[in-house]
Order: C-alpha cells, then sequence, then structure tokens
C-alpha cells in the first residue's frame, strides 16, 4: 500500500516537472516557433481585448467563426500583461492546463481518475507531428480536445446519474457546449486535417 502511494506521488510529481520543463521551453523557444497563424490568433486576443469584447467585426479568419477558440485565452491574459511574449508562453500554459482539466473531468466519469497523473505528462511530452503543432505549438485545436472530452464526461455523467436536477443540470451544460462549439463552424467538431497529417 505504501508503495502504491509512492509510486502516485511520483507520478504527481513527474507531471508537475514535465508542465515545468515545457513553459521553460516555451518561454525560450517560442519567438523561433510562432508563424503568420500563430502570430494572428494572439493578434486577434489584442483586438478583443482592446475593444472589451468577445466578438469582433474587425477580424476575418478564413474559413470559420472565432467563438469557442483560443483567442478567448489571449484576451484574458493580454487584460493582465502588455508583453507578447508573456501573454503567449501564459495563453500557452493555460491551455494545456485545460485540455488537462477536461481530461481528468472524463476519467473522473470513466471511474480512473488515479490513471490520470501517470497518462498526463503523455499529452505534454508527444512531440510527434500533428500533436505537437496543432496542440502544444500551436494551441489551434486544444478547444477541441477539451469540447470532445468534456462532452464525452458529460454524456457519462448523464447516463449514471439518477437524480433529477443534476441530470438536467448537465443536459444544460452540454446543450450550451454544443451550441458554443457549433457556432464556430463544423470544423470545432469535425476534423478531417487531424487523421491527415
Amino acid at each position: 500500500m505504501k508503495k502504491k502511494r509512492i509510486h502516485e506521488l511520483l507520478s504527481w510529481v513527474w507531471l508537475i516537472a514535465v508542465l515545468m520543463m515545457w513553459f521553460v521551453f516555451l518561454w525560450k523557444h517560442v519567438d523561433n516557433i510562432l508563424d503568420s497563424d500563430m502570430s494572428g490568433e494572439l493578434l486577434l486576443g489584442k483586438i478583443m481585448n482592446e475593444k472589451n469584447c468577445f466578438l469582433t467585426d474587425s477580424w476575418f479568419y478564413s474559413t470559420e467563426i472565432r467563438i469557442l477558440n483560443i483567442q478567448l485565452i489571449f484576451k484574458l491574459v493580454f487584460s493582465f500583461f502588455s508583453d507578447w511574449h508573456v501573454v503567449r508562453c501564459v495563453s500557452g500554459i493555460l491551455w494545456i492546463v485545460m485540455v488537462l482539466c477536461s481530461f481528468y473531468y472524463l476519467l473522473c466519469q470513466m471511474e480512473c481518475k488515479k490513471l490520470f497523473s501517470y497518462i498526463a505528462p503523455i499529452f505534454i511530452l508527444n512531440f510527434f507531428g500533428g500533436f505537437y503543432s496543432l496542440i502544444l505549438a500551436g494551441l489551434y485545436y486544444s478547444p477541441h480536445l477539451c469540447v470532445s472530452f468534456i462532452t464525452i464526461g458529460l454524456i457519462l455523467h448523464f447516463a449514471r446519474t439518477q437524480n433529477k436536477y443534476v441530470r438536467t443540470t448537465i443536459f444544460a451544460c452540454a446543450c450550451v457546449l454544443a451550441l458554443l462549439a457549433g457556432m464556430g463552424g463544423l470544423r470545432l467538431i469535425i476534423n478531417p486535417e487531424l487523421f491527415t497529417e
């Protein structure tokens, strides 16, 4: 029993260490990995912060409306920091933490939350192909992962719960999430790019 607790503790220490390493990597190298798409998302967050809005008519993304997407965190972080480098690094960490939190919620609903600290570092250490460029570095599909994990978690939560009020709350949350995700276009729900990398 004691050995098992030591393993669990070490897995949490490893997860925190991996998060810190990722933050140091971002802090030192984010300027070298930024491209025009990543910079454009930062710019949108800056515009939204200056206009104090969540939607703007002065920005047009090529294929979709920016609703439930990464600019929301950029906007929030721009409220506290003016340095673009700091905003990009802090936002990158916040998005990864949100992915991990939504994954934790899913594991809770699957009744295997003890696996979280063992599996979660894999998300951050996955430097291969599309995952690195689309999730870790670019952050583009971080909201998509969050929506997917939370949606499946809500379905499982709804199926397991018998309490009428809890079921109503879960159903309402699922409807709001579906509405917000759907307002951004089908690409927030269906991403063929993830399977063609």
